[in-house]
């Protein structure tokens, strides 16, 4: 089954979980040091339906991986990105 979405919306979307990461603190604004979430690791949050900085806080290593197109480098993109704003991913449940 495909998603439907038109492309106000999906904008809408990303631009709003971008500026979460900003105003997280997540998101280095100096021009000389900008670090930013890619576009590749932000589509594949929008896309799963992760539009809060406190959805994907509450989500594991596990349950990221677990996201189509989430990989190694996306979570560990996800995981700098939220370390920098002093938030990290949830601890795995033993």
């Amino acid at each position: 089954m495909t998603k439907s979405i038109n492309n106000q919306s999906w904008d809408r979307k990303r631009s709003a979980l971008k500026r979460q990461f900003y105003n997280a603190g997540c998101v280095s604004g100096h021009p000389s040091t900008y670090r930013s979430i890619s576009n590749r690791t932000l589509n594949c949050l929008v896309w799963s339906e992760v539009l809060t900085l406190r959805g994907l806080v509450q989500m594991t290593e596990t349950e990221l991986f677990k996201l189509p197109g989430i990989g190694k480098k996306s979570v560990e993109e996800i995981r700098l990105l939220l370390a920098e704003g002093g938030n990290r991913l949830k601890e795995e449940q033993q």
